[in-house]
């Protein structure tokens, strides 16, 4: 019975700890972004091999149509531009570092990014993290098989949405528990 509860109290703190490094993931704290939900700002996928560079563009952007979530929404591409042009830069030659410290500079409190690459099958393996923002820590989501094809951009960004959607619950379950059981 005590080994339960010690497990119980370190499973407790993890997600005590994960909730609050996770913090601009919970609605919370909301309020002051578009209606209450937390901006996104979705860096151009890039490729970690030869492959183009414009499948990337193309799945951020239907990622970017995708994320349209009742706590989270996506930063359009323009707004994003837009706020890049201030610095002299333009949002689609920008790496993730660039785009996490352009999200910083406007305050927008998460980003996502991603790569792919050509697997030997001809397939693209899709690897996605979400950035906390200023706090910088990394929330992954699992990777996605798909096609070099416009239907594998759509494919890869339904996985990653899938994958940002389980994180936010398990991320406010943990909340929940901490809340109760705290």
């Amino acid at each position: 019975m005590t080994n339960m509860l010690n497990r119980f109290r370190e499973h407790l703190l993890l997600g005590a700890a994960l909730a609050l490094v996770a913090a601009p993931l919970l609605p919370a704290d909301a309020a002051a972004q578009d209606g209450s939900r937390f901006q996104v700002m979705v860096a151009n996928l890039q490729p970690t091999d030869d492959s183009s560079e414009r499948w990337g563009r193309g799945a951020a952007d239907e990622i970017r149509d995708l994320l349209d979530f009742d706590r989270h929404v996506a930063m359009s591409e323009r707004d994003a531009d837009d706020a890049a042009r201030q610095f002299d830069m333009r949002f689609r030659d920008m790496e993730c570092i660039e785009v996490r410290q352009l999200a910083d500079a406007v305050n927008v409190p998460l980003v996502m990014c991603g790569t792919y690459e050509e697997q030997a099958d001809g397939q693209f393996r899709v690897e996605a993290s979400f950035w906390t923002v200023p706090g910088q820590e990394e929330l992954t989501v699992d990777p996605v098989y798909v096609e070099n094809s416009r239907s594998g951009r759509v494919e890869a960004a339904q996985g990653i949405m899938q994958g940002f959607e389980a994180l936010t619950e398990r991320l406010l379950y943990m909340e929940w528990c901490q809340d109760s059981f705290l």
